[in-house]
């Protein structure tokens, strides 16, 4: 069965395969191990994971017409340009939106890229790729105004502030007049006097 697929770049280029074989769409979730409060919603204790998407597709040398009537028209470049622009797209490491019968991807990156060439798909790209949505947060900038202080707070602070001040001056010069008597004692010895 062939599914609709589509996978859309930024820039509006399209990679359309002549036929996804099967499309696989993947959700995973992890349930903490720790005990839920009896009553609160469980979906506080389940973190989601990102959707994979695994597809396998095929690009041919012959596409529909342009008037997508139905008649298939030769294209040689075919599985060649749809395997550079995996390539492109590898490189770029973009996301992409992809389009499938069930829903529509936003966000999704190229993870993995598989192609394999033998004797029996030469006019073929057979491929399988597996997209990984990119989780985008986004977080608020919030301004806080600072606490003011009263005027009997900033009052009390300085008083506070300036009597530790001024109870250390004397302790201050004492530590600097012992230095100094220090220094001399010091300079005296070493020069000889008394």
């Amino acid at each position: 069965m062939s599914e609709r697929f589509d996978i859309i770049t930024p820039s509006g280029e399209r990679i359309t395969p002549d036929v996804a074989t099967t499309v696989g769409h993947s959700l995973t979730a992890e349930l903490t191990e720790f005990p839920v409060e009896d009553g609160l919603p469980v979906n506080d204790a389940l973190r989601r994971g990102p959707r994979v998407l695994p597809v396998s597709m095929l690009f041919s040398t012959w596409r529909n017409d342009k008037n997508d009537n139905g008649n298939l028209v030769p294209d040689a470049q075919g599985p060649q340009s749809a395997f550079e622009q995996f390539l492109s797209l590898h490189k770029r490491g973009e996301a992409v939106t992809i389009v499938t019968r069930r829903e529509v991807l936003p966000n999704m990156v190229l993870v993995a890229f598989n192609a394999e060439d033998n004797a029996d798909t030469e006019q073929l790209l057979r491929c399988d790729a597996t997209f990984k949505e990119l989780r985008i947060a986004s977080s608020r900038l919030i301004q806080i105004p600072p606490k003011r202080r009263s005027a009997a707070q900033r009052h009390r602070g300085r008083r506070k502030g300036a009597a530790a001040a001024e109870a250390k001056k004397p302790a201050e010069a004492a530590r600097k007049q012992k230095l100094r008597a220090e220094i001399l004692a010091e300079a005296k010895r070493q020069l000889g006097l008394k």
